[in-house]
């Protein structure tokens, strides 16, 4: 019998501090990818859009980062973040977003792994929005 292993990153978390001493957690993990894709279109797109719309661009990644975590996380949430975040969110969100995908074969996630993951994410916020409605 052969063995497998697979090394695991942990997620990447941000914790965004807000007036009134509330604060938001953001996860870039799989999920928070899967649901860009999902609520966005097509990860490949990133690149340009960023070159385009940055501030655009990592409103719609700190959604999908806080949705994972809040289901009731709307784009107009992080949109307003975003404006108050400035320059310095924008470059943390861009570096730990990157950071935490960096190493997944685009083509590769697209072809195999995003399929089956939709699948059981959809599964999952059903699940949690009829939580959130009880």
């Amino acid at each position: 019998m052969s063995k497998r292993s697979i090394a695991v990153k942990p997620a990447q978390t941000l914790e965004i501090i807000l007036p009134g001493g509330r604060s938001k957690d953001v996860v870039f993990n799989m999920e928070a990818l899967m649901l860009f894709t999902e609520e966005f279109g097509d990860i490949s797109r990133i690149s340009e859009e960023h070159l385009n719309r940055p501030y655009e661009t990592a409103s719609m990644i700190l959604y999908a980062g806080m949705a994972v975590l809040d289901s009731s996380t709307t784009i107009e949430d992080a949109k307003e973040i975003m404006v108050g975040g400035g320059v310095a969110l924008l470059a943390e969100i861009m570096h730990m977003f990157q950071e935490s995908f960096s190493e997944i074969d685009q083509e590769e996630l697209k072809k195999n792994l995003i399929p089956v993951i939709n699948k059981h994410l959809k599964l999952n916020r059903a699940q949690r929005r009829a939580v959130a409605r009880v």
